[in-house]
């Protein structure tokens, strides 16, 4: 699923993100996972990248890299635990990083504020949850 390419300033989008589920209990669930799996994400990303700063120069070993190796095994592991259809190594990748917030759900509603403009992951766990979105501009 590709939703967005880029923007005019090639790296900020400043967008909230809602999603409107059938129950308040689903956005709660939803809140959880998008919290849960930016966690993942984040500390599987800062792993890769301390590899990635260990290996420069560095030869591959059969063919990979360190890093490359550690980014694929961090991306099984994501698909055991969450399981979501639809959901790809990239959009797990790009929850990754401190430019996203999501705000406690309120009724059925969840709110998420990001700046990144690669928002692919968080609108895949949405619609893989049942929400409806809405992307505003902040």
């Amino acid at each position: 699923m590709k939703i967005w390419h880029t923007t005019s300033a090639e790296h900020s989008a400043a967008l909230k993100i809602v999603g409107t589920f059938n129950r308040e209990e689903d956005a709660q669930a939803a809140e959880a996972l998008l919290k849960e799996m930016i966690q993942t994400a984040t500390e599987a990303a800062v792993e890769v990248q301390r590899l990635e700063d260990l290996e420069f120069g560095a030869k591959p070993i059969a063919g990979v890299l360190p890093s490359e190796r550690a980014r694929k095994q961090k991306w099984r592991e994501a698909q055991g635990l969450y399981k979501l259809d639809g959901f790809v190594e990239r959009d797990f990748y790009d929850l990754s990083g401190p430019e996203t917030t999501v705000e406690p759900s309120v009724g059925n509603r969840l709110e998420i504020g990001t700046d990144e403009w690669t928002f692919q992951g968080l609108i895949a766990v949405l619609l893989a949850r049942g929400a409806t979105i809405e992307i505003e501009r902040y």
